[in-house]
């Protein structure tokens, strides 16, 4: 009898094993440690990092002494100071997405909500939070759940996907506000700053050494950040870069693993990857993020491409 019962025991593990191993040969090892994120969290996530780096950027232009201005001239009886504008979009991201996650929500937001942030960098620290729970909570939107009812004091009943658009008009709303509280104040935000034009000096021409290719970044690309190079479809092929492979790129002292493809869509979301623009030109961006902030590159620094790390 005991040994009948040690029988099923190895019995059960065996197939255990064997299950274990069927499913670590059936995911392909690309996935390992990258999120999974539903293509219509993905497609709304898009526009919804447009508008929040804009206005995270907006936000940080304005000099700190400046946080309290308020337009006097024309109809602005009443309106609130840039400080309160900002505090009171941080306090709506986190309500709105409260209400997505069917939980209380601060109340006031319309005056800035319960948080006690006061000077710029605890409202800037208070916006980026909201934006990073805002986010979270985005990533949880699948096809499936999207019309699921969610909603509340902050703007009505809705749906989970109707809030997220409430939220994106809102935040669009105040951006526009603010902008003209910044060209009031002689800033020009940054969103609406012309892009750097890589220096006329610099040359581009590639070189091959280190078991790669050596160029620069000729222009960062608005509003995502792709960085345009100066490196050629031939430059790529020549040191055995083909479609589907991926590749080292170093930028400074950062490096990363790109994916030589045709479209963004051909890696997750926050993956890199490269195309072939129409003239021939490789562009290196990451799938609804931005190249620019992640490497540091900006137009005219030099770039290294390979097809491993040399010395490897």
């Amino acid at each position: 009898m005991i040994a009948q019962l040690h029988n099923r025991q190895r019995a059960r593990r065996e197939v255990l094993v064997m299950l274990t191993v069927i499913v670590c040969l059936t995911v392909p090892l690309s996935t390992a440690g990258q999120e999974r994120v539903d293509p219509m969290a993905a497609t709304v996530a898009q526009r919804f990092s447009m508008i929040e780096r804009s206005f995270v950027a907006l936000a940080d232009a304005m000099p700190v002494d400046k946080y309290a201005f308020k337009p006097t001239d024309g109809m602005f009886a009443d309106v609130r100071s840039f400080g309160e504008q900002v505090k009171h979009v941080a306090c709506s991201n986190f309500a709105m997405f409260n209400e997505i996650e069917k939980k209380e929500p601060p109340p006031g937001c319309g005056g800035g909500g319960p948080d006690p942030a006061t000077t710029k960098a605890e409202i800037m620290a208070y916006l980026r939070d909201s934006f990073a729970y805002a986010n979270r909570v985005l990533r949880t939107m699948t096809a499936a759940n999207a019309l699921e009812p969610a909603g509340g004091v902050y703007g009505g009943m809705s749906t989970r996907l109707g809030v997220t658009a409430l939220a994106i008009w809102h935040l669009s709303d105040h951006y526009g506000q603010l902008v003209v509280y910044l060209r009031m104040n002689g800033i020009v935000p940054p969103a609406s700053q012309p892009t750097p034009a890589m220096p006329p000096s610099i040359s581009v021409v590639t070189t091959f050494k280190d078991g790669g290719a050596y160029g620069i970044v000729s222009r960062v690309e608005p509003p995502f950040g792709n960085l345009d190079t100066s490196f050629l479809e031939s430059d790529v092929r020549s040191i055995g870069i083909t479609i589907g492979e991926s590749f080292l790129l170093r930028c400074g002292e950062k490096a990363f693993e790109v994916v030589l493809g045709r479209r963004f869509t051909d890696v997750r979301v926050g993956e890199w990857v490269a195309m072939f623009l129409s003239q021939g030109a490789l562009k290196i961006g990451r799938n609804y993020a931005n190249a620019a902030e992640a490497s540091g590159c900006t137009a005219g620094d030099p770039l290294f491409i390979s097809k491993r790390s040399p010395g490897k």
